[in-house]
């Protein structure tokens, strides 16, 4: 994973990943490839008036197998502060509303009925809250709570180079 400063307003994540896991009912395991990539841009910059910063983000990432196909597009805002202790290190907790459609496209399994094959589209919502604390000039840890059709919990460390 990896996130780049493309102008004092707008940046670009971007993620590959592999995920291997064990097939239900068997020992067998089968691996899952991933891509994904997203954007976000500053809407509203804090200032004397206004306390807050907002950003727009919306992304797309697939996640696939010879047989599964999954597309995942989250679009949404976040809202964040930044609290400046006494020693000059921020402290920035966000929330955010998103919204989260996804493809499922699974085709049939060598032996199974013609028509096995199924594909579905959902849409949720999910809320996400979460904070970083900086902790050295450059590095802060970070976690976050997103929590929608699922939950998950993240914890991390942002570098910047």
């Amino acid at each position: 994973f990896g996130r780049f400063n493309l102008t004092s307003v707008a940046d670009l994540g971007l993620e590959v990943m592999f995920e291997n896991v064990e097939i239900e009912d068997t020992t067998d395991d089968t691996g899952y490839w991933g891509a994904a990539a997203d954007g976000k841009y500053l809407l509203i910059s804090a200032d004397e008036g206004n306390t807050l910063d907002v950003a727009a983000q919306v992304g797309a990432g697939i996640m696939t197998r010879d047989d599964y196909l999954l597309v995942h597009v989250p679009f949404g805002a976040v809202a964040s502060h930044d609290f400046v202790m006494n020693d000059g290190r921020r402290i920035v907790p966000y929330g955010g509303v998103y919204f989260l459609f996804d493809y499922l496209d699974v085709n049939a399994p060598a032996g199974a009925p013609a028509d096995y094959d199924e594909s579905s589209t959902d849409f949720d919502v999910e809320m996400r809250i979460g904070a970083s604390a900086e902790i050295v000039k450059r590095g802060s840890l970070f976690a976050a709570l997103h929590a929608g059709n699922g939950t998950m919990f993240f914890l991390g460390f942002n570098a910047g180079l």
